[in-house]
């Protein structure tokens, strides 16, 4: 018997995987792309992971190789061939990548290179050329080579979106499977520089690569360099043989100190620094001090950053704080057990207090710190708010707790069809997606049909069916539409939580009035790439 399952889910724009799967036949070489001169390059690597997917690494510090977070999973391993040496890395992915496709992951090589690393920096702008590198395939059709050369070639940005930057040029480069994590060089100021990561393309005309001169690329290799003792060229130190990156010293005055008394956090630079912070709070590049006053006794932490052309490095300092603090602000926590009830039923309302707490109430009822509780039982249906109060010798504070009271009716569930309209078989064979088709969800309940909302169906090789909901649909061109899902996905942007939206491309062609699909092309909700290019009558 098959699954199915019905989620919320985001296409993405794009025909094809970058990475040669453990099925995959494909060979190492980029389309339209030309051998690299003999002994140059040494930093780019043939990266072979342990579940026989292959993708390209670039060699970024002694220690440190960065691909695609695509091609890897968390801790997972790679070995790799560098100056004739053998190498295995095991690799940590971004944080981002599933929430905003932030496609890099870094990989802690198991002993130090002494070949030059590649210096991460530069800027993307739309204009300026690129130049891709990569072990791929070399054919359109996504075959060709399987000699272990590395190929480059020169291609052009046209467009920055998000993380991504994308690149297109009339017989330019153009990235194929086993090319994914390559690096994306520019030549900035004289110098090559890493700006960005190979991910995605279509094999036609177009590349997707993850921008490094954003902030969340440099913060994620600042933070993965520093947890790992692993410096990054153009992040920790500069490779180009350029200005060094400044360095800093950061002292604590007067040390021990006593609580509530101010404490001066002072600044030293060594070498040419651009900007300099002090807990984050900005002070002369040239060095300079920041005065704070702590509030809780024990050993504070300061730390201090300096950025230069070179690069960035951080100091720091610690200091103990002497003195009883006297009592601690109060606070509460309120719990309602059960939260949903029936009318008739009661509730426990319970109160925990933190802090020096000398009253409490719930619901202006005086009960007894740090923990107590009252039974209520609601006369009223409806969502409603019980409150919890504290006072101590350092002020008052709140807690609240809302719960539900319902008259135990029990609402008709709609029975729901889904209803395949066009099917098509994914042409990818090294993806577990077998079949995709567009169709519609529909309400059946009490023998009242109604359309709710068109759908894509996607059956996988083990049988198993994904119903993906569309949420919204737009032509793009008489032949191409565009439909935008939404992934089972949230994360916080502003102080909400966001259900993020991804878009997929539907291509359509017309019929009299009607619009008929015949090619359709993304991703399914577990990842995996499809590509349908023929799609009949279901």
């Amino acid at each position: 018997m098959k699954l199915l399952r019905v989620l919320a889910f985001a296409g993405v724009l794009l025909t094809a995987v970058l990475a040669v799967g453990a099925r995959g036949g494909f060979g190492f070489r980029l389309i339209n792309g030309n051998p690299v001169p003999a002994g140059t390059h040494k930093e780019v690597v043939a990266l072979k992971f342990s579940d026989g997917t292959q993708c390209t690494g670039t060699v970024v510090g002694a220690k440190a190789v960065i691909t695609a977070a695509s091609c890897a999973s968390e801790s997972t391993t790679a070995t790799f061939t560098l100056d004739g040496s053998s190498y295995s890395a095991s690799f940590t992915l971004s944080d981002l990548f599933t929430k905003e496709e932030h496609d890099i992951a870094l990989g802690l090589m198991d002993k130090s290179t002494t070949i030059k690393p590649a210096n991460v920096g530069g800027t993307a702008a739309e204009g300026n050329p690129i130049t891709l590198m990569g072990y791929g395939c070399t054919k359109e059709d996504g075959t060709g080579g399987n000699n272990g050369q590395l190929l480059m070639g020169e291609t052009v940005l046209t467009r920055l979106n998000n993380h991504s930057m994308i690149s297109q040029k009339k017989e330019g480069a153009i990235l194929c499977f086993g090319d994914s994590g390559g690096p994306a060089f520019q030549n900035a100021s004289g110098s090559e520089v890493l700006l960005g990561v190979n991910s995605r393309g279509n094999l036609l005309n177009t590349n997707y690569s993850t921008r490094l001169d954003l902030a969340a690329s440099k913060d994620f290799l600042k933070s993965w360099g520093d947890q790992n003792s692993a410096n990054i060229c153009g992040i920790h130190v500069n490779c180009t043989g350029g200005a060094n990156a400044p360095t800093c010293n950061l002292a604590a005055a007067p040390n021990p100190v006593a609580i509530n008394n101010p404490v001066t956090l002072t600044l030293t630079v060594q070498g040419q620094a651009t900007s300099a912070t002090i807990n984050g709070v900005a002070v002369a590049a040239t060095g300079g001090a920041l005065t704070v006053t702590p509030s809780q006794a024990g050993t504070a932490q300061a730390t201090g950053q300096v950025t230069g052309a070179g690069g960035t490095n951080t100091c720091q300092t610690s200091y103990v704080v002497t003195g009883d603090p006297g009592p601690a602000a109060p606070s509460c926590e309120l719990s309602a057990i059960p939260d949903k009830i029936k009318l008739g039923e009661q509730i426990i309302l319970t109160i925990r207090t933190k802090g020096e707490v000398t009253q409490a109430y719930i619901d202006g009822q005086q009960v007894t710190p740090p923990e107590d509780s009252r039974t209520i039982k609601p006369t009223q249906k409806g969502v409603h708010e019980a409150t919890g109060w504290v006072v101590g010798p350092k002020g008052t504070a709140q807690c609240k707790k809302t719960y539900t009271v319902d008259d135990g009716s029990v609402q008709p569930v709609p029975q729901l069809a889904v209803i395949p309209t066009y099917c098509g078989k994914n042409t990818l064979t090294e993806t577990d997606v077998d079949t995709v088709c567009v169709g519609v969800l529909k309400n059946v309940t009490l023998h009242r049909e109604q359309m709710l909302s068109s759908m894509v169906q996607i059956t996988y090789r083990d049988g198993v069916v994904d119903n993906v909901p569309v949420v919204e649909e737009k032509d793009l061109s008489a032949t191409q539409r565009q439909v935008t899902f939404y992934t089972n996905v949230t994360f916080h942007k502003d102080g909400y939580q966001v259900l993020e939206t991804k878009d997929s491309t539907l291509t359509l062609t017309l019929s009299g009035a009607d619009k008929i699909p015949t090619a359709f092309e993304g991703r399914s909700p577990i990842g995996h790439y499809f590509l349908v290019t023929a799609m009949t009558p279901h």
